[in-house]
């Protein structure tokens, strides 16, 4: 993905998400996703890996993705995107200066938030 996009290259629908505690009725806590936004997006494939994981003799993937967004302020490393049913772990949030008009967020699929 370039670094200066156009308004009209932002064409897939995401849902920005945070984790949330919520009591269990039993003095403990339970963790969940909850929306906070839903945006348009420029999504795009950055790497795929795979891995094998000999102790557990399990294969797993993960595939890295650039979601550029109009800029704002409530997005950060420790939540996730909901795209075309599927979910992707921010990662790095990009901070290109105050007087940008997007916002590039580095993510991943396929691995635990």
């Amino acid at each position: 993905m370039a670094e200066a996009w156009q308004i009209g290259e932002l064409d897939q629908r995401v849902t920005l998400e945070s984790a949330t505690l919520a009591s269990d009725g039993a003095g403990g806590a339970t963790s969940s996703w909850a929306a906070y936004a839903t945006v348009w997006a420029k999504v795009g494939p950055m790497t795929y890996r795979y891995r094998e994981r000999m102790l557990a003799d399990r294969q797993e993937a993960s595939a890295d993705y650039l979601v550029v967004i109009r800029r704002r302020s409530d997005v950060l490393e420790k939540h996730r995107i909901g795209w075309r049913g599927r979910y992707l772990n921010v990662r790095f949030v990009r901070e290109a200066g105050p007087r940008k008009a997007y916002l590039v967020l580095e993510a991943e699929m396929g691995a635990p938030g």
